[in-house]
């Protein structure tokens, strides 16, 4: 990755938890509407209180409304729990320290197809520190979110933002977009923060709509856009190479025009030329034989990259 500016407490591996078992779910919230439990939070906000000790108040509260314990982690100055109901519907998180529980989560699956209610999320290496990963559904579209929780000296914890206003300024970005992995790819020592962009407008009728993992480093702000180099879009466009391939030798239109507005949109995420992005997309459906609903896909597409 390039020089960025990067906060002294934002996600330096070594203060990654190997919460992998912590990070743990956090039920879908926004997914599915869900139900929360009925966990008693007022009575254990005591500036004071012994964070490991009081876990083990929170824990049996939790038993209380029929959350099983499914993991804990302890580190200094904090105690994280996750929680699930015997049939692995309803899942709670919680984050204790000296000022009582300062995180809460909770969710119920509902009727999203595929959610697993409990996800224990890998970080990215390093040791025990001060930030957990949540995981919890988003959207269907969507699909999964993770959550960057830090815990700070004074014993208060807050979600890692994201600061999407540069990023924005190249692509439309969704007002539901989340972090759907935290990874140190480029091996820089730096776990980036990874979201997706969609281009819906020019997605064909019953299939996915065309999208891109877009990197975000740690910043000031939170996670912000910084341009990647151009060996990570490369290894991008790497990745569609045989898939555009075997849609092309099977005259798969709808395969071929997916991956060809993925081409673009990477194109113009890499600061090349409306024409360039509109090239990409004509190369990806060349020699495909074309109808009245493929055309109207072409120029959906042709659209969604006309300015520069």
């Amino acid at each position: 990755m390039p020089a960025r500016s990067r906060a002294p407490a934002l996600l330096p591996l070594v203060a990654l938890l190997p919460l992998v078992a912590l990070m743990a779910l956090v039920a879908l919230v926004g997914a599915c509407g869900g139900a929360s439990v009925d966990a008693p939070v007022d009575g254990y906000l005591r500036v004071g209180v012994d964070a490991h000790v009081e876990c083990d108040s929170v824990r049996d509260s939790l038993a209380e409304a029929g959350l099983e314990l499914r993991s804990r982690v302890e580190q200094f100055g904090y105690c994280a729990l996750s929680a699930a109901s015997s049939d692995e519907r309803r899942t709670a998180v919680r984050v204790v320290t000296a000022r009582g529980i300062v995180y809460s989560a909770d969710g119920e699956v509902g009727g999203l197809p595929g959610a697993t209610p409990v996800a224990f999320l890998a970080p990215p290496g390093g040791h025990a520190g001060t930030e957990l990963l949540v995981a919890r559904a988003g959207s269907e579209l969507v699909g999964r979110c993770v959550d960057v929780v830090r815990v700070d000296d004074a014993g208060g914890a807050q979600t890692i933002p994201l600061d999407l206003d540069a990023l924005a300024a190249t692509v439309s970005v969704e007002a539901s977009a989340c972090i759907s992995d935290v990874l140190d790819q480029d091996g820089d020592g730096m776990a980036e923060a990874y979201i997706t962009v969609r281009a819906p407008s020019a997605a064909a009728p019953h299939a996915r709509a065309p999208a891109v993992r877009v990197p975000l480093a740690p910043g000031e702000t939170g996670f912000v856009y910084v341009a990647p180099p151009a060996s990570y879009w490369q290894s991008e466009r790497r990745a569609r190479a045989e898939l555009l391939a075997h849609a092309l030798s099977e005259r798969d239109f709808v395969g071929a025009h997916t991956i060809g507005v993925e081409l673009a949109l990477i194109a113009r995420l890499a600061g090349e030329s409306a024409s360039a992005q509109r090239g990409a997309y004509d190369a990806s459906i060349a020699g495909l034989s074309l109808g009245a609903a493929q055309q109207a896909l072409i120029d959906a597409a042709h659209a969604a990259f006309a300015g520069e």
